[in-house]
């Protein structure tokens, strides 16, 4: 999941004026954290400030989409890393299992315990798998809120 608080800046005419910024760094550029003095807004500015919420929701669509598929690409490779990593696992995980059952025979008593072994390791990697693909994907739009409109 992706989750950020976004500003965009845009010109009177809908486009932008620069990138879209993090709030923070919106906020500490242009030193909100002090007292804001609010002045009346006319009908006529609010009219155009609702203009302009089109642009903006189309600005930060796209920036959202880059930044959702760019943290795919890393979660993408994240993904793969741990596949390899649970690969090995697997395959020592039967080597010891092996090892263990070697001497013990091939009876119906060890048969079992080796059988129900076998079991438990085939299903912590499916279970695992499951949960860490389900956790790096990222799929769907961004949903997108109007939390501020900031005018000067």
């Amino acid at each position: 999941m992706l989750a950020d608080f976004v500003v965009v800046s845009l010109k009177a005419d809908g486009t932008p004026y620069r990138e879209p910024c993090s709030l923070i760094s919106f906020f500490e550029e242009h030193a909100l954290y002090e007292a804001l003095h609010i002045e009346h807004i006319s009908e006529t500015d609010l009219a155009k400030l609702q203009e302009l919420l089109v642009p903006a929701v189309e600005v930060t669509s796209l920036h959202m989409r880059g930044s959702q598929r760019a943290l795919e690409q890393s979660m993408k490779q994240k993904l793969g890393e741990y596949k390899r990593h649970i690969e090995h696992w697997h395959r020592e995980a039967l080597k010891q299992l092996e090892i263990d059952f070697e001497e013990k025979g091939h009876g119906g008593f060890w048969s079992r315990i080796r059988d129900s072994r076998y079991r438990e390791i085939e299903t912590i990697l499916s279970k695992t798998g499951r949960y860490y693909q389900n956790m790096t994907s990222l799929q769907g739009e961004a949903y997108l809120k109007v939390l501020a409109v900031f005018y000067n």
